[in-house]
């Protein structure tokens, strides 16, 4: 769970305190055991070409970012992981780190799990937590060669999709509004390593995934983009990205 979410702040199951020597290790043996399968992709345009970069995910709770990355991998035929239930796995409950150790420490944690995550050479699709944009050192890796799309939701969708904020206390009195803020807070970031944004209202996983892997496809990142050249959200294809 991302602390976002607000879920227990229990201090049971506690790992280490953040940058023990052996956490890279660890996360790079859990992402290489996960992509160690060659996958056949459901998309044939993919299996001619299979994709040479990661394929990461952004955006704000409830843009479907853990349910679109499991299909698109599927399209890909590549591994689908998620850097939070890697984060689980490594240091155990988010909340309960989160409440333990504070923000900078889960950050940095956080943050040290996505790079480990991007430096494993098999390409992946790797969806992000809502606050990952937070660290400037992960919005740096995020510019340098990965293809980033920006999972975007408007406010009535995203809350439908998590049950009116039931079960988050940090969404409980007034959740429109804070999910609202916590989004305004952090647009401009998702939109600074954004390669394009793709809004997910009215579409269901099959379909996201589906304009990504268009829109992937479009862009020939079977081989690793140049990063003087990436385009503006803005500039992708206006039926497409938007």
């Amino acid at each position: 769970m991302r602390p976002d979410d607000g879920q227990g702040t229990s201090g049971d199951h506690l790992a280490p305190v953040p940058h023990q020597a052996s956490t890279t290790d660890r996360v790079r043996s859990l992402v290489e055991a996960r992509t160690d399968s060659t996958q056949v992709p459901e998309d044939p345009r993919f299996a001619a070409r299979p994709i040479q970069v990661p394929v990461v995910l952004i955006g704000p709770m409830g843009s479907g970012k853990s349910t679109v990355g499991a299909k698109l991998g599927d399209l890909l035929g590549v591994a689908a992981l998620d850097t939070d239930h890697l984060f689980d796995e490594v240091h155990g409950p988010i909340p309960a780190y989160f409440a333990v150790h504070g923000e900078p420490a889960f950050r940095a944690a956080e943050s040290e799990i996505v790079l480990t995550a991007l430096s494993v050479a098999r390409p992946t699709v790797l969806s992000l937590g809502g606050g990952s944009v937070i660290s400037a050192t992960t919005r740096q890796a995020l510019r340098q060669g990965p293809a980033v799309s920006y999972l975007d939701v408007d406010e009535t969708e995203a809350l439908a999709r998590l049950g009116g904020g039931e079960g988050r206390p940090v969404l409980a009195g007034d959740p429109a509004r804070t999910w609202r803020r916590i989004r305004s807070e952090r647009e401009h970031l998702y939109r600074e390593v954004a390669t394009w944004t793709v809004t997910t209202t009215g579409l269901d996983a099959d379909q996201v995934a589906e304009r990504i892997a268009d829109l992937l496809a479009a862009q020939a990142v079977q081989a690793p983009p140049a990063v003087p050249d990436r385009q503006h959200p803005d500039d992708q294809h206006p039926g497409d990205a938007r």
